[in-house]
């Protein structure tokens, strides 16, 4: 899934920023966009089977309508990724510190 997103983001012209994990369960993605490729993110969004919570929808949907294709307005894209699944939390051992 997280190649897909990223695939997604490129594919409408975008940038990922940065990204951080919350063990196995989470992903929070910076990146950005261009106003007037926000209706091919969201197309591409949808073609990689993640489910946005309507209100990201809209708010996609929203910005894309209002803005002309000659827009070169570049918008920040904040998404936070619930991962389902039956895995346990992800343990990551912290590294002694010396001294």
């Amino acid at each position: 899934m997280i190649a897909r997103i990223s695939d997604a983001i490129r594919c409408a012209g975008g940038c990922v920023l940065d990204f951080r994990f919350f063990s196995n369960l989470a992903l929070f993605i910076e990146a950005e966009a261009a106003t007037a490729r926000l209706h091919a993110l969201l197309t591409a969004l949808a073609a990689t089977e993640l489910k946005l919570d309507s209100r990201s929808i809209a708010k996609l949907r929203e910005l894309s309508a209002s803005c002309s294709q000659e827009m070169q307005d570049v918008r920040p894209i904040h998404l936070f990724v619930t991962f389902i699944h039956g895995d346990p939390d992800l343990r990551i051992p912290v590294p002694a510190i010396p001294g």
